[in-house]
């Protein structure tokens, strides 16, 4: 090589290595480059000439490709980097692949300092540099907490990794990334596994026993594959009773959780909540805050939520929807169990009152004390995740043979709770038979880590709040609230039945006829529906509905005189205050 060549090659070297990546990127392109953060492209002049054209005043790079896995659809996403003029560096942006050849990205993550030359040929042609230019690399990502079955094998994925499997990437966003599993080195198994059973004397084991097991029965979702978990524990309290507090160290078992680190509340919108249920796979979704409210709309938009939780996770299925064009959207039920506190049940009616496992706490549940803030700081320092962890290790073995499992295991407590039940909503019964199928199992579980709990005890706590939940449901059943309402309106001088009373100023609905009485049924389903509209709610059923329940269980018929058309009801039904009526 001669002395010109070398200090050629030698020049040639530097120039390539003052230029930027995105030049160096540009410049593997045909007719493309970039120069001074600017894209340019080569095209002949009329007058043979070769001119370069600007496409734009920024130049992007795809530098990588995210295939973000939710385990019903794959999303791909594109992280991008680009150099502006003058070596501007603008941040680097994630968008949906769908979205890039439109371009309209730019606009909305640079803003007005990135511009586009005018023309639809130019937008096309950077699309193409942009696209020809770029090596990005390649990673996938699941966006979803939960069990999942990769190369032959169960593994449990948590923000940040996995249970089973090494090398996995996974991203919650926003607070869900709190679910976290890491392993804790210096903390036993066996001192979390009794930190986890300790959890039982934080208070009262009505609260704890039910909020304990539902923790245990979250993994279990995956494999419950014919009749699967479809309730939700409801703590409900006065404020000070500490039912945030004793909620949020239960969910400490999937992660950082604390009375500020929630996952979600009914401030959120129902949407919102509802694909978190989707997102939270096999784990917990504490939903927090129901409380009354003296603002109409934000009491029935609480209203409505608690409706779309009971009816999703309930009948584990989200509401249809339709794509743009017509196509079914895919849809994504909840796959966890979800939690919720509050203030008050909220007055969703039967069916979704029976959706929910009531615990009611009361002042003196859960104390201010020693035990409590011993818990507490052990949470925070992985105790009881540690335990969740080992836990889900020793499930993992059995995974295969877990659905037949718990079907059997289910099917047997639900015969066990029907009996000790009886006139409970069969909804109720169902919870109270997975909650002791959770029982079942972490209790083999901590036996084999020297733990030992009181398994008499916790049964007892789980049917007693069932018990409970039942007796505070009759009222709710549809026939009982409107003859109770239309038995208040009466007491009170509100309405006026002819020859039962004298009111005669108040509103007709009906007349007695020994030992019948006769009620106008839209006359007196009027005035129920008034009642229940003036105290904020709403009667769940139509008046031709209600009726029909009524005749169909044999409290009701209906009679013609010729002229007028009523519902007999026997006088001595109707007068019974304060008692239920029982459906034949």
């Amino acid at each position: 090589m001669t002395n010109r060549e070398r200090m050629q090659s030698e020049w040639e070297e530097a120039v390539q290595l003052m230029q930027s990546q995105f030049e160096k990127a540009y410049s593997t392109v045909p007719r493309y480059s970039c120069e001074d953060g600017c894209v340019l492209v080569e095209s002949q002049a009329k007058s043979g000439e070769t001119v370069m054209t600007r496409l734009s005043n920024f130049a992007p790079l795809i530098v990588e490709e995210v295939s973000r896995d939710n385990g019903a659809d794959v999303l791909l996403e594109f992280a991008i980097e680009a150099e502006g003029q003058g070596g501007r560096r603008f941040p680097s942006v994630r968008i949906p692949a769908k979205s890039f050849a439109g371009m309209g990205w730019v606009l909305e993550n640079y803003g007005a300092q990135a511009n586009i030359c005018a023309g639809t040929t130019k937008r096309d042609q950077l699309r193409y540099a942009i696209q020809a230019a770029s090596t990005p690399t390649r990673r996938t990502v699941y966006s979803h907490t939960g069990w999942r079955k990769r190369n032959g094998k169960w593994c449990y994925l948590y923000n940040g990794g996995a249970i089973g499997a090494d090398g996995l990437d996974v991203e919650l966003e926003g607070n869900l990334s709190a679910y976290a599993l890491p392993s804790v080195p210096d903390i036993s198994l066996a001192e979390s596994v009794q930190t986890s059973a300790d959890f039982l004397n934080v208070g009262a084991l009505r609260v704890t026993a039910p909020l304990l097991l539902a923790m245990y029965l979250a993994p279990l979702c995956e494999f419950a594959r014919g009749d699967r978990p479809a309730f939700i524990p409801f703590v409900v309290g006065a404020t000070g009773t500490r039912k945030t507090t004793v909620s949020a160290l239960a969910m400490s078992h999937f992660g950082s959780f604390g009375n500020k680190q929630l996952t979600a509340s009914f401030a959120d919108t129902a949407n919102s909540i509802i694909r978190k249920g989707f997102i939270v796979k096999d784990a917990p979704l504490l939903v927090d805050d129901y409380h009354p409210t003296t603002d109409y709309r934000t009491t029935e938009n609480m209203k409505a939520t608690a409706q779309r939780l009971a009816r999703a996770y309930g009948d584990l299925a989200e509401r249809g929807r339709a794509n743009p064009d017509g196509s079914i959207r895919q849809a994504n039920p909840p796959r966890g169990l979800c939690i919720v506190s509050g203030e008050e049940s909220p007055d969703v009616g039967e069916s979704g009152t029976a959706r929910y496992y009531i615990i009611e706490m009361h002042a003196g549940d859960v104390e201010a004390s020693e035990h409590l803030s011993t818990m507490q700081e052990k949470a925070r320092n992985g105790y009881l995740w540690t335990a969740m962890r080992g836990y889900i290790e020793w499930l993992a073995p059995m995974a295969d043979r877990l659905p037949e499992r718990l079907q059997k295991l289910f099917e047997r407590h639900r015969a066990e709770a029907t009996k000790q039940l009886q006139g409970t909503h069969g909804r109720v019964v169902e919870a109270v038979a997975w909650l002791l199928v959770a029982l079942d199992l972490a209790e083999a579980y901590f036996k084999e880590n020297g733990v030992t709990i009181s398994r008499e005890q916790i049964e007892a706590a789980v049917i007693q709040n069932a018990a409970d939940q039942s007796e505070s449901m009759k009222g709710e059943k549809p026939i009982d609230m409107f003859l109770n309402a239309l038995r208040e309106l009466h007491a009170t001088g509100r309405v006026h039945i002819a020859g039962l009373d004298e009111n005669a100023a108040a509103v007709l609905v009906g007349f007695l006829k020994d030992p019948y009485l006769h009620l106008y049924p839209r006359a007196s389903y009027g005035a129920v529906f008034d009642l229940f509209r003036t105290q904020g709610s709403r009667f769940p059923l139509g008046s031709q509905a209600i009726w029909r329940r009524m005749i169909d269980a044999g409290i009701a018929t209906d009679h013609s005189d010729g002229q007028k058309r009523t519902k007999r009801i026997r006088r001595d039904l109707f007068e019974r205050e304060e008692r239920q009526v029982t459906l034949i």
